[in-house]
């Protein structure tokens, strides 16, 4: 079994319910040679929808597929949710290779203004 954790707008694609607050867990069986392309399959997601994506707490790079083991935690966010403080450290490395799209507006996305 894996541990799937979905941050940002994506959520609104499992439950339009969900707030951006909200803590979401999806969890997926594990199979041997669980691929993280595999993962964004079974979720019907597109590597376009998200931003980024770690594994075990480790930063995946867009150019990378890797292996997912069982008992591992998946975190995905949204595209345009991009790390604070160490983020920047992230982007110079190269990590982070596209800027938030300009119509975000993250201050008023919960009221619909």
């Amino acid at each position: 079994m894996i541990d799937v954790h979905i941050y940002g707008l994506i959520k609104k694609k499992f439950d339009p319910n969900a707030s951006l607050g909200d803590n979401m867990i999806i969890k997926l069986n594990h199979h041997d040679g669980l691929l993280l392309q595999d993962v964004f399959k079974e979720l019907d997601l597109s590597q376009e929808d998200c931003g980024d994506c770690f594994v075990n707490g480790k930063v995946i790079k867009r150019d990378e597929n890797p292996e997912i083991k069982d008992n591992s935690r998946v975190a995905i966010f949204s595209e345009g949710m991009y790390l604070l403080c160490g983020g920047q450290h992230l982007k110079g490395h190269g990590f982070i290779t596209r800027s938030a799209p300009k119509d975000y507006d993250y201050f008023h996305l919960s009221s619909g203004e």
